[in-house]
């Protein structure tokens, strides 16, 4: 006999004596993780808890056997050595205590509560909601139970099914798993649970800074003022406190600036860069934090429009961004194989590239005023690149002519724009000078553009043969030229930061800027890494391998100085308060 239950629940350990004194084979596996699981999560804003216990040392004083399983790897071997033992038997099974019991169903109230409980000050707040998105995107792609018939009913739920017949003596059975054998989610209920993680770890994202703002500044008396009229204002004393969490996302968004999701695409290049190079925790981690970033800036971005009440051309090209983040992140969420997710960001940032991809140009045309080509011209490239490597991910996973053509017709596309807009911002660097001021970080797009237009053709290089309308050999040959010309551009680039730095004396300080510089640096590793093996070229291949720490090191650093500007941001922005 063997008894499965929780820690919380095994209070009444008296038969257990009974068991040890008339040695029955009882089995109690016991999950243990110190927490009244269940009233934890059902009323998590009361902060139950319980104390912990040491099963092990309880069995071994009754004079039985105790054993305690910490790693799953040897959870078989400690499994058959208790059912082996001729006696009662207590194991142990450590688990997460931030795991959460989730029904079957959330319902919207619930989900409101519990958002509200994380708000409150629940401790351990911040591992809650990342295991809580680690479990909705585990939950979108575990195997599926036994049984060909099983699948996702009507409901989002999940059917048995029948077993299908079995094969007769020399038959050859049905291969059925062209499309994978893990269930996968309704598409709308993917969407909902990824919005509602993304959004939980935003808030927790959101509450982390406010906490450690307010430990960095805390409340401090300022100096006596002055009158509006120059009268002195005698022993009156400011008191300078931080501003709440609202307070702190409305001078966020105030400050807000379309190149910020250059942190979506950067920080998805680079999880997809450590992904590739097996660094999988790492890589979920960044996913995670590109998902809510984008979450955050869209939200972020809809508020800034909402208060300007009109659009205009004013940030050029650089609002294709959008879209160029969107796609970056629909790529990396494919490769995840969380499919329902990415074709949503796919079908989104290929809509808005399709209306700003005309609309920027259109108003730059009509506009009247003269436009200066520098670096943020090039995301114009990114963006329609973006829409083909996406395309051409899910056409891997869904060989169809009705998704490859539209990424061929988008590498060709993008292929001829880079071409224009780099004779056109060529030509104005080396025809009128330049001032060190006006060399921003942007200018890395430049090798950004050629790097994501390397990826896309190397994933068309690896679809199927037949499904494109661009010849293979165009692509290879195409492809190895923008290569080399991206590691031509590398040297110049950093040439060029170091005469601004260095020579012109321009300080370094934080801009959004930043990420534009981020994102190419991780696109090359990338791309580098798959025209290698799409090629067959191992020699270039190990060159992209080789690129992936550094893309993380620079991302890091990045992030580092981000961080750092935001709580000075804000502690420069101070609400005062009168004592």
């Amino acid at each position: 006999m063997v008894a499965f239950t929780g820690d919380g629940s095994t209070m009444q350990l008296g038969d257990f004596l009974t068991a040890v004194q008339h040695r029955l084979a009882i089995k109690i596996v016991v999950v243990r993780n110190d927490t009244l699981g269940l009233i934890k999560w059902e009323q998590m804003v009361f902060l139950v808890n319980m104390a912990p216990f040491d099963f092990v040392k309880f069995a071994e004083a009754c004079a039985a056997r105790g054993m305690r399983i910490e790693d799953p790897g040897t959870c078989a071997d400690r499994t058959r050595e208790a059912l082996s033992w001729d006696g009662p038997v207590i194991i142990e099974c450590v688990v997460d205590p931030h795991e959460p019991p989730q029904p079957a169903k959330v319902k919207k109230h619930q989900l409101t509560a519990l958002m509200s409980a994380l708000r409150a000050g629940t401790p351990n707040r911040n591992r809650i909601a990342l295991q809580m998105v680690k479990d909705v995107l585990d939950e979108s792609s575990f195997e599926a139970a036994p049984g060909p018939g099983a699948g996702p009913d009507r409901r989002g739920g999940f059917r048995r099914g029948r077993q299908a017949p079995q094969p007769h003596e020399g038959e050859t059975p049905r291969v059925t798993a062209a499309r994978g054998t893990r269930r996968r989610l309704p598409l709308t209920r993917s969407v909902i649970w990824v919005s509602a993680t993304a959004g939980t770890s935003a808030v927790i994202l959101l509450n982390t800074c406010e906490s450690v703002y307010r430990a960095i500044c805390p409340t401090s008396p300022d100096r006596p003022g002055s009158g509006d009229r120059g009268d002195t204002v005698e022993s009156a004393t400011v008191e300078r406190r931080p501003p709440g969490r609202w307070a702190v996302l409305g001078l966020l968004v105030r400050r807000f600036r379309v190149e910020a999701f250059a942190f979506v695409m950067a920080t998805g290049i680079v999880s997809k860069a450590l992904d590739m190079g097996g660094t999988r925790m790492v890589s979920a981690a960044l996913l995670v934090v590109a998902g809510a970033g984008f979450v955050t800036l869209a939200l972020a971005y809809g508020w800034w429009l909402l208060r300007r009440r009109t659009w205009s051309a004013e940030g050029g090209f650089a609002v294709l961004t959008i879209a160029a983040a969107s796609n970056v992140l629909a790529s990396r969420i494919l490769a995840a194989g969380h499919i329902g997710v990415a074709v949503v960001l796919l079908m989104f940032g290929a809509a808005v590239w399709a209306v700003l991809t005309y609309s920027v140009p259109l108003r730059l045309i009509v506009s009247g005023e003269r436009h200066q080509a520098d670096g943020s011209w090039f995301v114009w490239v990114v963006g329609t690149q973006s829409v083909a490597v996406a395309t051409a991910t899910l056409t891997r996973l869904f060989p169809s002519a009705a998704l490859a053509v539209p990424a061929s017709v988008c590498w060709a596309i993008g292929l001829v724009q880079y071409l224009l807009i780099a004779a056109i911002v060529l030509a104005r660097l080396l025809a009128r000078p330049l001032r060190a001021e006006e060399l921003r970080p942007h200018y890395w797009i430049f090798m950004g553009a050629a790097a994501i237009s390397v990826l896309a053709g190397a994933q068309l290089l690896n679809l199927p043969p037949g499904v494109g309308v661009v010849p293979r050999e165009f692509i290879a040959g195409v492809s190895l030229m923008l290569w080399a010309f991206c590691s031509w551009l590398i040297p110049l680039l950093v040439a060029l930061g170091v005469w601004r730095h260095v020579r012109r004396r321009v300080p370094l300080r934080w801009e959004w800027g930043l990420w534009s510089m981020v994102f190419p640096i991780g696109m090359y590793g990338v791309a580098t890494r798959e025209l290698g093996h799409s090629t067959g070229m191992s020699w270039i291949a190990a060159l992209g391998d080789g690129e992936v720490w550094p893309a993380a090191a620079v991302w890091l650093i990045v992030f580092s100085a981000m961080i750092r500007a935001s709580f000075r941001l804000l502690s420069d922005n101070r609400a005062p308060r009168m004592p």
